[in-house]
């Protein structure tokens, strides 16, 4: 059961949070406008890539494949005896894993390949770790300030425009909520949820897919549209990829776009990757403080 006292702690630290987000935010904007009309993202790393059309398909190919052998594979490895509902749940977090393995394996092989330097060209060994996680804090601390006010947001709209509309719950948080879960699969969907799907989301949708399609792209003399259509582009199919849970699909959107600005602004894919882990972890320890 939620302790009451608990939940009124979390709640306000979640306020503090938020306000140091906007606070961040604040100065953020603050700087920029005494630039004046210079686009943030002048002078930004360009991360020098032979990422064709090709290689893009390749991993998105075995992002699907994965998923389909993932399911199978665990589909016969996992105990049976279960109400279907709940073997259906296990499964799909174990597949999810394995699937996210999968493709971070091939996404970092393809890098290797496709852009100069390696994985250090890739962004993941491009600063100091220091710079990355204070980037990683600040971009953290935004992310929860906007996308907490937006996904409250949201869910308000779907029930002022659909009252009978219930939100529907993360299988993650089926998962984890269900006494049957044994302790070994709770400990596999836990670390799913805060790092493989961070790690593996990030490597697929910010350094494959944003990268792709800032190179696709057509960039014009002077300008660096095509860079901030890659970060749209591949957030929009990142919130996309999270359509079960449609309320949190606008919040993700802009997630999405707060990561792929952070990894084209710095050229390390570090601090996405740890802004992920971060907003995921929290939402997870919430979640257990909280009586869940």
């Amino acid at each position: 059961m939620p302790d009451p006292a608990c939940s009124t702690i979390l709640d306000a630290i979640d306020v503090l949070l938020m306000a140091a987000g906007g606070i961040v935010l604040l100065i953020g904007v603050v700087r920029q406008v005494r630039r004046g009309r210079r686009d943030p993202l002048r002078g930004a790393p360009l991360r020098v890539n032979v990422l064709s059309p090709a290689w893009i398909w390749l991993v998105l190919l075995i992002y699907a494949s994965s998923g389909l052998l993932a399911g199978g594979i665990v589909a016969v490895y996992t105990p049976s005896g279960r109400s279907t509902e709940v073997t259906s749940l296990w499964r799909g977090v174990l597949a999810g894993n394995l699937m996210q393995a999968t493709v971070i394996a091939a996404v970092l092989w393809v890098a290797s390949r496709t852009f100069r330097g390696g994985l250090a060209g890739f962004g993941l060994m491009r600063r100091p770790w220091r710079r990355d996680l204070g980037d990683a804090i600040r971009g953290w601390l935004v992310a929860l300030c906007v996308c907490a006010g937006l996904s409250r947001l949201t869910e308000w709209l779907f029930h002022l425009f659909s009252p009978r509309f219930e939100t529907p719950m993360h299988s993650i948080f089926v998962t984890l909520a269900m006494p049957e879960t044994p302790t070994s699969v709770r400990v596999v969907t836990i670390a799913g949820a805060a790092v493989l799907a961070p790690l593996g989301e990030e490597l697929l949708f910010r350094g494959i897919l944003q990268t792709g399609m800032r190179r696709i792209l057509p960039p014009r003399r002077g300008s660096l549209r095509h860079r901030w259509l890659g970060i749209v582009l591949a957030s929009l199919v990142f919130g996309a990829m999270h359509l079960p849970t449609p309320q949190y699909v606008p919040a993700l959107v802009v997630l999405g776009i707060i990561l792929g600005w952070q990894y084209e602004r710095t050229g390390s894919l570090r601090v996405p990757i740890a802004v992920h882990m971060l907003f995921n972890g929290k939402t997870l320890l919430w979640y257990h403080l909280s009586g869940g």
